[in-house]
């Protein structure tokens, strides 16, 4: 893993959750758990690109997805 790859993943890596249908319930129970409050924000195309932030929101799970 590149060294810049690795630096931003020790830094902001406890920010992120995977938004995968397998993975996403299991981590907000754990976080909502320990009574955390949550911001829950999609990658958007600002980020992506329009064509990938399409993909990636046809295959999340369903999120309340106001903006």
């Amino acid at each position: 893993m590149p060294i810049a790859r690795w630096a931003l993943k020790i830094l902001i890596g406890h920010l992120i959750i995977d938004a995968s249908e397998n993975k996403l319930a299991s981590s907000l129970r754990r976080l909502t758990k320990r009574g955390d409050q949550l911001n829950i924000n999609l990658l958007g195309e600002a980020v992506l690109g329009d064509e990938e932030a399409d993909r990636r929101l046809a295959g999340s799970p369903s999120v309340d997805r106001e903006g």
